[in-house]
């Protein structure tokens, strides 16, 4: 025998006995080995079906907030009540005012009185209804003249009544001042001691009445109009309701 084949025979015989131990290892290593190859494919083709799932559910996500947020908006809209029309002030308002015009010289054909319906005011109103204007006192100043008046809607008028006038032979505008004047605003001036804009609209509300002012189905509404200096004291007033409208000419003195 050789030196090699000594050595190996004498190891083995002061060496503990491995029953055969590595040549078992080498062989469930080598058994175990397909397996672990098929475990590693397994991982590396879940791996990808994992990426597609999350880019997957991102585009889920998005897609669903921008439906969401489309059915959202639908729905706003769906609910949301639809634009207003004109108010009626406006479309009382977007009525010509179409009033007769006069020259020097030129008769003022006066309106008539007229006597309510119910015995009210026995002597007398302008107009024919629905709604009637009552005369009252005067006083100037030095912008010009204040007439104290009063207005009686029936009924018949359930909404709003919005006047507007001028001078017959100027052409100046009639103006309002206190409770009821609305409108553009034509100037200031003072009134029975009070600073008091001057409007050129009258708008009286019949679903908000005076207080205790209606009588046999009328409301009574007071106000004061006012020509300025150098008109003529005729005027003529166009009264606009919902359902009608009416033109009322009065011939005033102007008191200095």
């Amino acid at each position: 025998m050789s030196l090699r084949t000594d050595f190996h025979a004498a190891f083995d015989e002061v060496a503990p006995s491995t029953f055969g131990m590595p040549e078992r290892v080498v062989r469930t290593v080598a058994a175990e080995l397909p397996d672990r190859r098929r475990k590693d494919r397994w991982f590396v083709r879940l791996r990808a079906p994992l990426s597609l799932v999350a880019v997957l559910l991102l585009f889920s996500i998005a897609v669903g907030a921008l439906v969401g947020g489309r059915v959202v908006r639908d729905w706003s809209a769906f609910t949301r009540p639809a634009p207003a029309g004109p108010s009626e002030l406006a479309q009382l308002e977007t009525r010509p005012l179409l009033l007769p015009a006069l020259k020097a010289g030129q008769d003022c054909p006066e309106t008539p009185l007229n006597a309510l319906p119910g015995g009210l005011f026995p002597s007398g109103l302008y107009g024919h209804g629905p709604v009637y204007v009552a005369g009252g006192s005067s006083v100037s100043d030095a912008w010009g003249t204040y007439w104290y008046l009063g207005a009686v809607t029936t009924a018949k008028v359930t909404g709003l009544v919005v006047v507007r006038g001028r001078d017959l032979y100027t052409g100046q505008p009639v103006v309002f001042v206190g409770k009821w004047a609305s409108g553009p605003v034509a100037g200031t001036d003072v009134v029975d001691g009070k600073s008091a804009e001057q409007h050129t609209e009258l708008v009286l509300d019949r679903r908000h009445p005076p207080l205790n002012t209606i009588q046999a189905g009328t409301v009574t509404w007071g106000f004061t109009a006012g020509l300025a200096i150098g008109s003529s004291g005729a005027s003529v007033g166009r009264i606009d309701t919902t359902g009608s409208t009416t033109e009322i000419i009065v011939t005033r003195s102007i008191s200095r």
